[in-house]
């Protein structure tokens, strides 16, 4: 397993959610979803359950439109001279975006 995938098990978990009925996890149609670990995972985990963005339908994973937004407002106007000045810019809009945290919404939603 990897970290990202030993991660994504512990919280999913009942460390994280304690045992509060059934856990239902939205995820894209990736195939590292649906692979054997994962598959076992979830048979000796049954009261969770994943559920599948269509294939196409990227538009309603909102990690997805984040990113749209990000390159739609920043990036789009910018310009870098090397990789660090990315990164750097990136950042600083992160942490702007971050001053008034709150959910996400899609704004073409």
């Amino acid at each position: 397993m990897t970290s990202a995938q030993d991660s994504w098990r512990g919280c999913a978990s009942d460390t994280c959610y304690g045992h509060r009925g059934a856990g239902h996890l939205i995820c894209d149609n990736y195939a590292t979803h649906k692979t054997e670990p994962v598959r076992k995972w979830l048979a000796a985990h049954p009261r969770f359950y994943l559920h599948f963005t269509p294939t196409s339908g990227s538009w309603l994973n909102l990690v997805e439109r984040w990113f749209a937004e990000l390159t739609r407002r920043k990036l789009q106007r910018s310009t870098h001279r090397s990789v660090k000045e990315l990164e750097t810019d990136v950042n600083t809009w992160i942490e702007c975006w971050n001053e008034d945290p709150k959910p996400f919404v899609d704004p073409d939603g």
